[in-house]
């Protein structure tokens, strides 16, 4: 679970997760499924065949090396570039969320008739996504053209070198043949894993946005972890300061002093925009204080374990959604 800040960052709408939950998802599978294994076994054959060069010509050998070293920079500096373009594309995705929050909407948006306006505006994000595309379509067009071109470069290279190896005695014509034939299965092993170079890239990428997300720590701590005790009611806020994480700048509460006993009703009266949400909030933990203390049955609230403690409330909000039934066989589905 994660705190309401981390959902309060515009990077973090609902929108935004479910679309990259959703594509993120199938890209990790190239990670762990028949891709994954044709990439250990060229790299397997290629070494292999490198260690024959060696062994039967150590000239066209060493060649191998040299290429393999080359290859390695051009393709991690290709693998840099789309890995880059990938989270550019994660941080800028626009449209996914605008799709979602679009068809969330629909009723309203028909009813203002401003279904033109945000279809314009789904254009120009999917569009700045497309460009984004092209760009990382480019890179993988240059690693797809270098990988089918380099076989034969090495054949090349490794022929008028083994010409030269046995013209001057150097090495056996047998042996040379056998070591330019190594380098040739290994250019074969490396055309083969090639095509599934930017899944893995992709799916390195789409791991670590999950993981990202699985593992962050929220604000308020482990929800498992603190005290479970039985609360009375008593309800106390001492000094309390509280900025929203996503306007330091602006000051919700200076200082606020409320002490609130059990068994009473209490009404929050004021403007819009004045705290009387965000005091709900803090009250549920879904924020805690800046400064100051919220303090339950004299207890600092940020000492309980966040899981017990919202057990033991009920919140109905000012849109309530509520399934087709009674309201008590609604709060029992809460309780369930």
């Amino acid at each position: 679970f994660q705190d309401a800040a981390y959902f309060d960052n515009p990077a973090h709408t609902g929108g935004k997760l479910i679309t990259r939950l959703a594509t993120d998802a199938p890209n990790m599978q190239a990670a762990f499924d028949a891709r994954m294994m044709s990439i250990v076994y060229a790299s397997s054959a290629m070494l292999m065949s490198i260690a024959i060069a060696l062994g039967f010509c150590w000239p066209i050998g060493l060649l191998g090396i040299l290429c393999v070293i080359i290859m390695l920079i051009y393709t991690l500096f290709l693998a840099y570039r789309i890995y880059q373009l990938n989270i550019l594309m994660v941080k800028e995705d626009e449209a996914g969320r605008r799709a979602i929050e679009t068809i969330e909407n629909v009723r309203t948006i028909q009813l203002l008739t401003r279904e033109k306006k945000f279809f314009e505006l789904y254009y120009k994000e999917l569009m700045q996504q497309q460009g984004r595309e092209h760009s990382k379509g480019f890179y993988e067009a240059l690693n797809f053209a270098f990988t089918q071109s380099e076989m034969f470069i090495i054949f090349t290279i490794c022929f008028a070198l083994g010409i030269h190896v046995m013209y001057i005695e150097l090495m056996s014509a047998d042996r040379t043949f056998i070591a330019v034939n190594a380098m040739m299965i290994a250019c074969e092993a490396l055309i083969q894993a090639a095509p599934f170079f930017p899944e893995m890239v992709k799916a390195k990428t789409a791991a670590g946005l999950v993981f990202a997300v699985a593992l962050r720590e929220p604000t308020t701590g482990d929800s498992a972890k603190g005290q479970q005790v039985q609360i009375v009611g008593n309800v106390s806020f001492e000094g309390v300061h509280f900025r929203y994480p996503q306007k330091p700048k602006h000051p919700v509460m200076r200082g606020l002093h409320l002490n609130i006993r059990k068994g009473t009703t209490v009404a929050l009266v004021g403007p819009s925009g004045s705290g009387k949400s965000t005091l709900i909030s803090m009250l549920e933990r879904f924020y805690d204080p800046s400064g100051g203390f919220l303090k339950i049955d004299g207890r600092d609230s940020r000492a309980l374990s966040l899981d017990h403690l919202r057990t033991q409330m009920a919140l109905v909000g000012q849109e309530p959604r509520l399934f087709s039934g009674s309201i008590r066989e609604n709060i029992c589905f809460g309780l369930g």
